[in-house]
């Protein structure tokens, strides 16, 4: 049996070790980011698509269980067009990360696919480690808000989110904005959660 090399590998000073989660949530953030700056879209799909693919594999490889807004609308497709129609899903992924096939073609794309594969992978990151970042709060906020039909009547969590983003008056203002707004509540609420735990803490001893 022929014995696999390996190359040894020098230590990187400074290098920077990450997870494959910690990956997937860096590009996540970074493309939220982007997408309430208004920045290019390319970049963005191809940052979310990434992130959303290595969740959907880590997802697969512990066994959780756990199935993305896109493996439930697969799951509806019919068995002898699945091929197909996750072709089709794939096509603007595919299109902007590899040019081996068709490398004199051109594409068109529909940015607002990426508002939904924000939000499968935002959710695919809470359901894999239960972390929500500012970042994924702000896109899930401004995603129901939107998106209101999306919403069960009895999804309480989502709901009260939507009246709470009314009752301050971020509900028509411009991504940009809605971002800061929701970013800057989300910090004061955090210093008001540890400033009221201190308190107790004070209290008990």
């Amino acid at each position: 049996m022929t014995e696999k090399k390996t190359f040894a590998r020098e230590p990187i000073p400074g290098g920077l070790v990450i997870s494959k989660a910690d990956a997937a949530e860096r590009q996540l953030k970074t493309a939220i980011w982007l997408w309430f700056h208004n920045f290019d879209p390319v970049p963005i799909h191809a940052l979310a698509c990434a992130a959303l693919k290595i969740l959907w594999k880590l997802h697969q490889k512990h066994g959780t269980g756990y199935q993305t807004m896109r493996d439930r609308v697969i799951e509806r497709v019919q068995p002898e067009h699945q091929k197909s129609f996750i072709e089709v899903l794939n096509e603007t992924e595919n299109f902007i990360k590899h040019a081996d096939r068709d490398p004199m073609a051109f594409h068109t794309f529909n940015p607002r696919a990426t508002d939904f594969v924000l939000m499968d992978a935002v959710a695919a990151l809470q359901a894999l480690s239960g972390v929500l970042p500012m970042e994924s709060r702000a896109y899930m906020a401004w995603f129901f808000l939107h998106n209101p039909s999306l919403i069960t009547r009895n999804d309480n969590q989502y709901q009260r989110l939507i009246e709470s983003a009314r009752e301050i008056k971020i509900d028509n203002v411009g991504r940009e904005d809605f971002y800061r707004m929701v970013c800057e509540g989300f910090i004061v609420n955090q210093r008001r959660q540890a400033s009221e735990h201190s308190a107790m803490e004070k209290r008990l001893e």
